[in-house]
């Protein structure tokens, strides 16, 4: 990790597909932070097998401990008007690429591809020319490989990323 997030912090991740256990498993690399865990399902279904029982919570038990926290990754598919998560109306929620985004090299250039139709089939073309021009690009968001995993991918010198407007909507300071 970065400078971005070497403060010791308390985190939420507030769903665990398939983005929030990859952002849990991004935080989780430097033990000093603080994570709770949150989705509605029964913790036997989503609790890391790497994370503390007493990291996970079912978003009722979380919302009555209502602990400090620094920000929330929130996933795509938990609503931001969900009324659990509005008791912490005052904290800031970014998603999961907005977390991996502040801690990339301000070096690495970024092409995101939204809208409503043809986002899958461009970020793939788009890939594809990169990489027979000698490029080697990273590709992910909602194509199916969350961002925080390009920091386990190795070799790359640039990122094509499929962007939803539920994202773009917990982005502020991401640029493309």
């Amino acid at each position: 990790m970065g400078a971005v997030y070497t403060k010791v912090m308390n985190i939420a991740i507030w769903g665990m597909g398939v983005s929030g256990q990859s952002a849990f498993e991004y935080l989780n690399r430097h033990s000093e932070h603080q994570l709770f865990l949150i989705d509605s399902r029964e913790k036997t279904l989503w609790c890391p097998k790497n994370a503390s029982p007493s990291q996970c919570y079912q978003e009722v038990e979380f919302a009555k401990l209502k602990p400090t926290l620094d920000f929330i990754v929130l996933s795509p598919g938990i609503h931001p008007d969900n009324p659990h998560l509005q008791t912490f109306s005052p904290v800031e929620k970014i998603c999961e690429v907005e977390l991996a985004f502040r801690d990339l090299p301000s070096n690495i250039p970024i092409i995101g591809v939204t809208g409503t139709n043809g986002k899958t089939t461009t970020v793939t073309l788009i890939h594809q020319a990169l990489a027979q021009a000698g490029r080697k690009p990273f590709l992910g968001g909602n194509i199916g490989t969350p961002f925080c995993e390009l920091f386990k991918a190795g070799d790359f010198d640039c990122v094509v990323l499929e962007l939803s407007s539920f994202q773009l909507e917990l982005m502020p300071s991401f640029k493309a």
